[in-house]
């Protein structure tokens, strides 16, 4: 691959969307839940909200596989459960590609989720284990990976991230910054290489803070790490 192949441009979009009446501040950092954040019973915009998506953090990027590039895309979501009905957000179900008869495919990686609740005055945990992990294949092209956080109620703070690496690099999933519950936080950072062209369109009523940039970064390939120059 030549020196002028690893020039990259880093384009940094850092959406962030947050409600007119918001009356917390969700803490970005997983595993370490806020006392704010366990002791939260409503949420004042929507008193009809079942669960309030507090943060969802999503990180793209492209890194150098066997052969061609892979698009790994991560991700983080912290969900506050308000209401017993709120409990189906415990149920996450991930789609990804895996092609029997082909060298393309899509892994997911670095699964984790927990669940936190206030109990005789004191927070506890409860990690999901493997067993409530499975896997389903919907066609003979797509999957699905469904997981249960246990120990969810009213009242709970779910947290949970996975990595999913592909070798679709050419196709980057569209983004939704609201859900069918309020969403407090969402950010989205995305990392181009600058040969690739992608067309973005963004819909919607509200308005998202954006912010791209150009940067140097270093990218490793069969065991080497080439520098790549700055473009600031």
């Amino acid at each position: 691959m030549k020196n002028t192949l690893l020039t990259l441009l880093c384009c940094l979009c850092c959406l962030q969307l947050f409600a007119d009446e918001q009356t917390i501040i969700p803490n970005l950092k997983f595993g370490k839940p806020t006392m704010e954040e366990l002791t939260m019973t409503t949420y004042a915009p929507d008193s009809n909200a079942t669960a309030v998506i507090l943060c969802k953090l999503t990180n793209v990027s492209y890194k150098w596989g066997l052969e061609s590039f892979r698009l790994v895309s991560e991700y983080k979501v912290k969900i506050k459960v308000l209401k017993p009905e709120g409990t189906s957000y415990a149920n996450v179900t991930i789609p990804y590609y895996d092609l029997p008869n082909n060298t393309m495919r899509e892994n997911i990686i670095g699964l984790d989720a927990s669940a936190y609740y206030m109990e005789n005055g004191k927070m506890v945990r409860t990690k999901m284990k493997k067993d409530m992990i499975f896997k389903e294949r919907l066609s003979e092209n797509q999957m699905t990976l469904k997981f249960s956080i246990p120990q969810v109620k009213a009242g709970t703070l779910i947290e949970y991230e996975y990595r999913l690496e592909s070798d679709f690099f050419f196709t980057i999933d569209s983004w939704k910054a609201q859900s069918d519950i309020p969403t407090l936080y969402t950010e989205y950072d995305i990392i181009i290489p600058e040969y690739f062209k992608f067309n973005t369109d963004m819909r919607g009523t509200e308005s998202l803070e954006t912010k791209s940039e150009s940067t140097s970064l270093s990218l490793s390939i069969g065991g080497s790490s080439s520098n790549a120059p700055d473009h600031t």
